[in-house]
């Protein structure tokens, strides 16, 4: 089942960032820092908060992971929002974590098609794949870009894949907004590119070390 917007302000899922029926990079060299901001874009869906600074609306998420245990996933989660019965509440309705044994871009789109598919109602506002194997030939890196557009249509949904970045050859194929995350010194920047390509001053996401990385 496909979602079908109301009116067209209602397709935006991540403010400045990120609409429905489009895909997302969530990118960078920290592997627990793109972990840590996928988690917390989970979150911020399914309670209606904040993502890093943005606005979101609320809807379901479904969170495939590669590298964790969908247990492991769901305590982060919850973690965010501890505290807070009615946002816990919205966290356990409203998420559905699957794990997978596989990295591929391919195989992880056909999973999230055979699951999206066992939803008789409400299908996932947000699909967030964490994390996917980069293709090594530029032929197959456009193939998986072509495959995760076509992925977020099909669904009417917005998704956000997590891996390492995209090369600078693929940036004119790959026209998905990109969430970019680096390191300066000892304070983690976001540089994020905006659905109109333009580039928001990057701004800090926290100190290293410290153990809460997101407000809500």
């Amino acid at each position: 089942m496909k979602r079908t917007p109301t009116r067209k302000e209602d397709d935006i899922r991540v403010e400045y960032v990120l609409r429905d029926e489009r895909s997302m990079d969530i990118s960078g060299g920290c592997p627990e820092l793109r972990h840590e901001l996928a988690v917390a874009l989970a979150a911020a869906v399914a309670t209606g908060g904040r993502w890093l600074k943005f606005r979101c609306r609320p809807g379901r998420v479904l969170y495939v992971t590669t590298e964790r245990t969908p247990d492991e996933v769901a305590a982060e989660l919850e973690g965010l929002v501890r505290g807070d019965d009615e946002l816990l509440r919205r966290v356990r309705e409203r998420v559905l974590v699957v794990g997978s044994i596989h990295r591929s871009g391919d195989e992880l789109v056909e999973l999230v098609m055979r699951t999206c598919a066992r939803y008789e109602e409400t299908p996932p506002a947000l699909v967030v794949i964490d994390e996917a194997k980069h293709p090594t030939s530029r032929f197959a890196r456009r193939s998986l870009y072509g495959r995760l557009h076509a992925l977020a249509r099909t669904l009417g949904a917005a998704v956000a894949v997590v891996r390492r970045g995209v090369p600078a050859e693929d940036r004119d194929v790959f026209d998905a907004n990109a969430s970019i995350v680096c390191g300066l010194d000892d304070v983690l920047l976001a540089r994020v590119v905006t659905m109109r390509g333009e580039l928001i001053k990057p701004f800090p996401i926290r100190r290293r070390g410290e153990e809460t990385p997101f407000g809500r």
